[in-house]
């Protein structure tokens, strides 16, 4: 029995079989196996998790379209512990889609920037996972400097959340590629009309819409936040 433990025995076995099968076949604990691979220096392979991360197993599955079987055979794993890590990452067969919006870079800057679109509506207007979404957020991160240091924007969060609520995503993204988040939110009667010949949350109109409502209605009937709505009076002629 005492071979089993030299080291030449323990780099073979460590090879195919994880510590834990070790342990059980041999009736040792799970220390005494840690313990001599740090006294022998014996190199451990990287965990799964550390070598299938979800921009490798988005490769794999998405942009390859590999089977969860395939994957497995390639790395050593069961299909089930593919299928979990998927699950982990939110890599859905529904991210193999072919017709999922991929916005330019000036259209991406407008939603996320200008409007202030949180990661979390981002990805619920493009019907994206995180991997998704971080794989494009990186992309046009190394191209802008501006989208790399974004800071929270609470101007438009709640009526952001309204209008996603309210139409659906596909839609949503064709009109905003053409229209103003104003206008879009006008034109489904998530905010008032527009005020005729005044372009919706400018200057202008925040003069006119305070001769006919409160500070606190303007908040409340067009969700917007209190900061943006003061910036918006400072301006004034």
């Amino acid at each position: 029995m005492k071979e089993k433990f030299e080291k030449e025995w323990l780099q073979n076995e460590l090879k195919t079989k994880p510590i834990s099968k070790i342990c059980q076949e041999t009736g040792t604990s799970f220390s005494v196996i840690n313990r001599l691979i740090k006294i022998y220096g014996i190199e451990r392979k990287p965990m799964l998790k550390d070598v299938l991360t979800s921009e490798v197993l988005y490769s794999l599955f998405v942009e390859q379209r590999l089977t969860d079987a395939q994957i497995s055979k390639s790395y050593f794993c069961s299909i089930e512990t593919v299928k979990k890590l998927r699950a982990k990452y939110n890599i859905t067969y529904e991210s193999r889609t072919d017709r999922l919006p991929v916005p330019s870079l000036e259209y991406f800057k407008r939603l996320y920037i200008e409007y202030g679109f949180s990661r979390a509506q981002m990805m619920n207007l493009l019907d994206y996972s995180v991997v998704q979404f971080n794989k494009l957020l990186h992309k046009y991160s190394a191209k802008d400097s501006e989208i790399k240091t974004k800071r929270p924007y609470h101007a438009f969060q709640k009526l952001i959340d309204l209008m996603l609520e309210r139409v659906s995503a596909l839609v949503l993204y064709g009109q905003l590629e053409v229209h103003t988040l104003a206008e879009v939110a006008e034109m489904y009667e998530v905010i008032p009309k527009a005020l005729p010949n005044i372009e919706t949350f400018s200057p202008e109109w925040a003069e006119e819409i305070l001769k006919h409502k409160s500070t606190e209605q303007v908040l409340r009937e067009y969700h917007i936040g209190r900061a943006f709505f003061n910036s918006i009076k400072t301006n004034l002629r």
